[in-house]
């Protein structure tokens, strides 16, 4: 895989494995209190490649939009700082270990860039994220 600044993947690479390990959360209760709908997540953190070095950071907003925590689905969009650029994913899906959302566009590097990111679940409570760009 090409890299930029020997650290984080370039936009030419068709597949970027991530780990993202937040660093700072706000929960958002509106309405009623507990989960409810229109209740949101703020998320940040930092972005590490397969060889653990720094790859970047990245900012999500969650919104549940149906269902409670356990049974629901939520809206999420996700900014990606990386040094090629920034890759932005948004889309619906529902509350499970995994999921996958679209790519829908970016800068620098990722300007129009399409694709998806499946999250997995990662060890010591991070997330896997795999990019596949569409050429």
């Amino acid at each position: 895989m090409a890299r930029a600044n020997g650290n984080a993947p370039t936009a030419s690479a068709a597949t970027i494995t991530l780990t993202a390990k937040a660093t700072g959360a706000t929960p958002i209760d509106l309405g009623r209190k507990g989960a409810s709908l229109g209740d949101e997540f703020l998320e940040h953190g930092t972005l590490t490649d397969a060889a653990g070095h720094s790859a970047g950071s990245f900012q999500l907003v969650a919104q549940l939009v149906s269902g409670k925590t356990r049974h629901g689905s939520e809206q999420t969009t996700m900014t990606l700082h990386l040094a090629s650029g920034t890759l932005q994913v948004a889309g619906g899906h529902g509350l499970t270990e995994g999921y996958v959302i679209p790519v829908i566009g970016g800068t620098s590097g990722y300007a129009g860039a399409r694709g998806t990111l499946t999250v997995a679940a990662g060890q010591h409570e991070s997330e896997r994220l795999t990019i596949l760009l569409q050429d």
